[in-house]
């Protein structure tokens, strides 16, 4: 019974993956962390602790409401629909 109902649930996953209604890729939050990292990567030894933590912040305060959107997603007019509904 178990495997009848994984193999219904891949079925279905994949005609999804197939059709388009499932959508794939890096989160803007992948993005953000990643751009945090390189500035903080070069940067490190000459970036007081106050501003690394700093920057933290903001990145983190920014990330909750568009954290999980799909990169592929974001367009031109996201950052305001997105600031309506925040």
């Amino acid at each position: 019974m178990a495997k009848a109902i994984a193999e219904d649930w891949y079925l279905e996953l994949k005609g999804k993956m197939r059709g388009g209604e499932l959508k794939v890729g890096k989160t803007f939050k992948d993005a953000a962390r990643q751009v945090f990292a390189r500035v903080q990567g070069p940067n490190l030894r000459r970036t007081k602790p106050k501003i690394r933590r700093g920057h933290e912040l903001i990145l983190n305060a920014h990330l909750p409401p568009s954290g999980s959107t799909l990169l592929v997603d974001i367009t031109p007019g996201w950052s305001r629909s997105t600031a309506s509904t925040a």
